[in-house]
């Protein structure tokens, strides 16, 4: 808030359909997992390093589990071949106590990596893990998938200790003239937006697609 008025408007949010419906305790109880995505956002000395594990369900609605989240400014800095390590670490224990709750046919998941952390894709390679390089990482298309599946109820964040820091990032990231202010923290939004939009093109007919908003191209 500035002076009683919101510091961003609607126009300039990136993520404007969040409300605090989408936020769950848990997955519903009953509900099988199809399939599981991570998405990987890496940084080494400045920014965070955020992990966001994405669970579609057999209804085709998805639940974005609590990050994972390294700040090298109180965490320390590592190499990526150690942030690796604590991502794996990290979704095993996440997703074995998942599975206590919820039966998962199987397969392994996927990790959705930035292309540019070449170092990460690997060290998540040599511990066995199936990730793949991120390319297509359209801003307006990206952010406006994540507004459609929260506009349709599609998509949930299931609530944890580090879901707080996400839901800052979702209600603060905007654009300025069209472009993301980088002045607002993004490193866990831009894992979070990268794995659903995999998730878009993995399996579209759980997406209800609309036109890229024109004011955000």
């Amino acid at each position: 808030m500035y002076l009683g008025e919101p510091l961003f408007d609607k126009q300039s949010l990136a993520i404007y359909n969040y409300t605090d419906a989408c936020l769950l305790d848990t997955i519903p109880a009953g509900r099988r997992i199809n399939r599981i995505s991570i998405g990987v956002d890496v940084a080494i000395q400045r920014d965070k390093t955020a992990a966001v594990i994405l669970v579609e369900d057999n209804l085709g609605y998805l639940y974005m589990l609590p990050p994972f989240i390294h700040n090298p400014a109180t965490d320390g800095v590592i190499s990526s071949q150690q942030q690796a390590i604590l991502i794996k670490q990290y979704v095993d224990a996440t997703l074995a106590n998942l599975f206590t709750q919820h039966y998962f046919a199987g397969g392994q998941p996927t990790f959705i990596v930035d292309c540019a952390a070449t170092d990460m894709i690997l060290g998540l390679r040599q511990l066995g893990c199936n990730a793949i390089a991120f390319t297509n990482k359209k801003t307006a298309e990206t952010f406006e998938c994540f507004n459609n599946m929260l506009g349709s109820n599609r998509l949930y964040l299931i609530d944890g200790t580090t879901t707080n820091s996400l839901i800052n990032e979702i209600e603060t990231v905007s654009f300025v003239n069209g472009k993301l202010n980088d002045a607002e923290p993004n490193d866990i939004i831009d894992a979070a937006r990268y794995v659903l939009y995999y998730n878009y093109h993995a399996a579209p007919q759980t997406i209800f697609k609309r036109e890229v908003s024109k004011n955000h191209e």
